[in-house]
């Protein structure tokens, strides 16, 4: 098998939006233009004005969760941008989350999953390791190039609760709890293809 390299990006913002913290790799896809952007004042912002406000309110209502100490769950955006596309997952900071002089308590941890690069899952692997239904490898193909689930459903011919219901089979059987979490279980999985 052919090992491909992952980029994963880190970003950390505070309660203000503004980013407090990158890794390289969140960096580099920043520099890229993976569909999103730093601001002049410091915020992050994506690419056209429906993405920007979908991420705007996404990262509002982590804030909100962290500032509060509520659990939350991930929260998934696809961005495609020319011939790139990235999977955002929002996770509000919560308290038990290590408060450094750069990262604060309060905030956003984004990680950003570019898959522009990436080779498509290897089903017969997918299989074997968690075994899934061929329509559940189906939908999990989908949600690596950044489908959402309507669209999913859309290509598929099947309604949205089906494309539900194979999610619900995915996370079961992968033993994630959210689809950011299933999300990352798929990079790896694309990571050993």
């Amino acid at each position: 098998m052919k090992s491909v390299p992952l980029s994963r990006g880190i970003l950390v913002c505070n309660e203000f939006g503004c980013i407090v913290f990158r890794n390289a790799a969140a960096t580099d896809m920043l520099n890229r233009g993976v569909g999103i952007r730093q601001n002049p004042d410091g915020t992050l912002s994506a690419f056209g004005t429906g993405k920007a406000r979908e991420l705007s309110t996404m990262l509002s209502a982590a804030v909100e969760s962290s500032l509060v100490q509520a659990e939350r769950k991930d929260q998934v955006l696809q961005l495609r941008y020319d011939d790139q596309h990235c999977t955002l997952v929002i996770t509000p900071l919560l308290a038990e989350t290590m408060v450094t002089e750069n990262v604060p308590g309060v905030g956003a941890l984004i990680t950003l999953y570019d898959w522009s690069d990436l080779p498509a899952i290897d089903s017969d692997l997918l299989t074997e390791m968690f075994g899934l239904t061929s329509a559940e490898v189906r939908v999990a193909g989908e949600l690596v190039k950044g489908r959402s689930l309507t669209e999913i459903a859309e290509s598929f011919g099947r309604s949205r609760e089906t494309i539900k219901y194979h999610l619900r089979g995915l996370l079961r059987k992968t033993g994630t709890r959210r689809q950011g979490e299933l999300i990352s279980v798929l990079a790896r999985t694309c990571v050993i293809c």
